[in-house]
């Protein structure tokens, strides 16, 4: 080691691959449904805990976006790690969870182990996913704990087990508390976000609690409440399921949030990856991961009446 400083010596990575047979590296294959310069906030997440944890078992991450046109589900263009195999595993990361089939099998072709984070089950497919239907009931639960009684769901109708799964646990618990489903609204992505929440927050009467799908939809019911002359939280609180960048810079904490694992993940999915680029088998299921509820301290009508309070 001492001459090795003496002499300025690193190892020379092209050289310990040709020899080993490995590269030290994973390709993180992100999803992008646009051209190039398209952006996906809630990749966020699951790329910080990736290479977090790849880091730590000495492999470096290698980006490759995929290129794909909205309505086609074809590639834009041909993505460079088809045409050249030099990674020992991958993690493929996606915003929307529906991945093309033809994508799946240009990866299986290349022989190298592949796992995927937030898509739609499939079988042969290796995935981790979020406990997207627990952590709904949790979170309304939490609200109805809170003393509300009128309860609004804003989301979107999509083929996704996220958007299907929220939707089913905020319906289920509400139904298993006797209370009022009326206000629960999915809608089209065609539609613009205060647009959504007008459905559920601009009626007679009003829900006192409203839960939206994400960051977005709630940013929208915001813009509908202020123009509504309505005041958050003290006449109607809102709640959404929130990226872990947004927990940790939240700007209001007069809202209770309900964080999606991405990091834990994304990490679990190393951790899956690791086993299978060792040798080892695939699992048979990969256990869903539970989302973590952050609580306020917000004061809320407890008889969920409005009119009273006016």
């Amino acid at each position: 080691m001492q001459a090795a400083r003496q002499c300025n010596y690193h190892p020379h990575s092209a050289a310990r691959a040709m020899r080993r047979g490995r590269f030290g590296r994973v390709a993180c294959v992100v999803m992008r449904y646009g051209g190039k310069g398209t952006s996906h906030s809630t990749y966020t997440g699951y790329l910080d805990g990736a290479t977090d944890e790849l880091a730590d078992r000495g492999y470096s991450a290698v980006f490759e976006p995929f290129h794909i046109d909205v309505r086609t589900k074809e590639f834009l263009e041909p993505p460079q790690l088809f045409s050249e195999l030099a990674v020992d595993g991958i993690i493929g990361i996606d915003a929307t969870g529906l991945v093309p089939d033809h994508v799946d099998e240009r990866l299986a072709e290349m022989g190298s182990p592949v796992v995927w984070v937030n898509r739609e089950p499939k079988p042969g497919v290796v995935c981790v996913n979020a406990d997207e239907y627990g952590a709904a009931r949790m979170l309304t639960r939490y609200v109805i704990e809170q003393g509300h009684r009128r309860i609004g769901y804003i989301g979107f109708v999509a083929d996704h087990y996220a958007a299907r799964d929220r939707y089913r646990g905020v319906l289920d618990e509400l139904t298993e508390a006797d209370l009022d489903t009326s206000a629960l609204h999915l809608a089209r992505s065609k539609w613009t976000y205060p647009g959504i929440a007008r459905t559920v927050l601009v009626r007679i009467p009003r829900p006192t609690a409203a839960i939206c799908y994400n960051r977005t939809v709630y940013d929208g019911a915001l813009h509908v409440l202020a123009h509504e002359g309505a005041r958050m939280p003290d006449d109607v609180a809102l709640t959404y399921f929130a990226s872990p960048w947004e927990v940790q810079y939240r700007s209001s904490f007069l809202t209770p949030m309900m964080e999606i694992p991405e990091i834990l993940m994304a990490k679990r999915a190393v951790d899956i990856l690791s086993e299978l680029m060792a040798g080892g088998l695939p699992p048979d299921h990969a256990t869903p991961i539970p989302g973590r509820l952050i609580t306020t301290d917000t004061t809320v009508p407890q008889d969920g009446n409005l009119e009273s309070k006016r």
